[in-house]
């Protein structure tokens, strides 16, 4: 346990999820801000601390020495990390809402502190994104979070590191569901001749964002068996909705946050949705469905197919 298991534990996360931009509050003397620099190469790592004293740090009580320390080491990541050295309240106004992929609340242990902390940060993590910290066995700790967040992840291995997820919000796509431009435009369904020529008879596909189902339908009466996964729980057309069952399945999930059981499948189709994708979620996106099917189709605005086999060629 410490240092060295609290390290490993947020890395995993890190790595299982691309976490790409983070902050970490309460730098301390680096300690945990270097392993996750170390441990995850393309993070992107903002430190905040003003140093102050702290009498009840049992070691590294020097808290100029501390600094001294981390700035010297920082400069060895140059691209990768920013020191803010002032209170986690200044801080917080200055980074803004959404930009971060995690933050991780090891600063001041103090009920209010702590409470402040959460509160302050939040906003700064996207959906999606995770809201961590320290000493979860501390009372003071233990009674901010439960308070503002409910029920948290605090694995036995992580010395006592604390895991919330900031849930995805679905409102905007169910919101473009409802706009007739979408449930009337049928690009999926008129190439499925075109995705016929590709794809061999009786695969599995997956499509990623399935949107209403009609091609999928399509695909499906043609003998191919068919996993569908849309970010909106009202996507999906009541023509479709009566052959959901064995060998058509619906799963209603953002492309980032696919569920680990999801299933890998012979081919994966994507009409359409990667030119609405974020540069920062692409990669995430890529690298969810590369583990869930062999080949992909992918389909971007008018643009040609553009087909990924095996060796997954770079879009």
């Amino acid at each position: 346990m410490g240092v060295e298991s609290r390290g490993k534990y947020l890395i995993e996360l890190g790595k299982k999820h691309g976490l790409r931009r983070g902050a970490e509050l309460g730098v301390w003397y680096g300690e945990t801000y270097f392993r996750l620099l170390d441990g995850i190469p393309d993070l992107f790592l903002i430190g905040v601390d003003d140093w102050r004293d702290n009498p009840r740090n049992v070691h590294h009580k020097d808290q100029n020495a501390n600094r001294l320390s981390v700035y010297m080491r920082q400069a060895m990541y140059p691209d990768r990390s920013e020191i803010m050295e002032m209170t986690t309240a200044r801080a917080a106004l200055l980074v803004p809402d959404g930009d971060l992929d995690f933050v991780f609340i090891d600063a001041d242990h103090r009920y209010d502190a702590v409470k402040a902390d959460i509160i302050a940060w939040l906003p700064k993590v996207k959906p999606g994104g995770f809201v961590t910290g320290h000493d979860y066995d501390i009372p003071d700790v233990k009674k901010a979070v439960d308070e503002l967040l409910g029920k948290v992840e605090c694995p036995e291995y992580s010395d006592c590191t604390w895991v919330w997820r900031k849930p995805f919000t679905r409102s905007v796509f169910d919101d473009l569901w409802q706009q007739d431009f979408y449930r009337n435009e049928q690009v999926a369904q008129r190439l499925v001749p075109e995705m016929m020529k590709y794809i061999p008879p009786g695969s599995t596909i997956n499509d990623y964002g399935a949107g209403l189902g009609k091609a999928d339908l399509d695909l499906f009466r043609s003998g191919y068996k068919i996993n569908m996964v849309d970010a909106s729980g009202k996507a999906i057309s009541n023509d479709v909705k009566p052959f959901i069952g064995d060998g058509l399945t619906s799963t209603i999930s953002p492309l980032e946050d696919l569920p680990d059981d999801f299933p890998v499948a012979d081919w994966g189709i994507c009409i359409g949705v990667l030119m609405l994708v974020n540069a920062d979620r692409l990669h995430i996106i890529l690298s969810k469905m590369k583990k869930t099917c062999r080949n992909l189709l992918v389909v971007v605005s008018t643009a040609p197919y553009i087909r990924l086999g095996k060796d997954w060629t770079t879009i």
